[in-house]
């Protein structure tokens, strides 16, 4: 039974999120695409009809939407982060055990325990070891210039053997 700690720093956080997020960043690039289209039809409208009184808000419009567009993808990101500093779990070290049947992560405040069957996402980066739990039972991302390497090795050989979603090459 291995125990080490570990800390998410903001970086190390955001890499995870993104991961859990993937789809929902998907549906944002189309939303944005959509915003793009409706802010030049919006401009083309405007001027194929300039001789109408009403149309004087429509360039006001499309350039609110073109904003949208490319703003969007900013305020997310800044907005994670800001989540992250603001919570008194994330920023807290984390303790890291690892079990014959499930990985025990705990901090001062929570608790989880995660079998190795229920962690849907484990992958391994060049700096992270990131894992995802099922119904959204914690992210946790390790970096690995903080770690203890033969901590690292034990937890990379547990999850080679017993968690089916590690992404990582043997």
């Amino acid at each position: 039974m291995t125990t080490f700690e570990f800390k998410m720093t903001p970086r190390a956080y955001y890499a995870g999120w993104r991961v859990l997020q993937r789809q929902q960043l998907r549906l944002q690039w189309v939303f944005c695409a959509l915003c793009a289209v409706l802010a030049a039809a919006g401009i083309l409208l405007y001027f194929l009809l300039q001789n109408v009184a009403e149309t004087a808000i429509l360039p006001a419009l499309s350039g609110i939407v073109a904003a949208m567009a490319v703003l969007l993808p900013l305020v997310r990101r800044s907005s994670v982060l800001r989540e992250f500093g603001n919570s008194p779990t994330l920023t807290q070290p984390f303790t890291l055990r690892l079990e014959e049947q499930a990985l025990q992560v705990w901090s001062k405040f929570e608790q989880y325990t995660l079998p190795w069957q229920g962690i849907t996402y484990a992958k391994e980066t060049k700096d992270y070891i990131i894992l995802i739990g099922c119904y959204r039972m914690g992210l946790f991302v390790i970096e690995k210039a903080d770690c203890d390497p033969a901590d690292l090795n034990a937890l990379l050989s547990a999850l080679h053997e017993k968690a089916p979603a590690f992404g990582g090459a043997k």
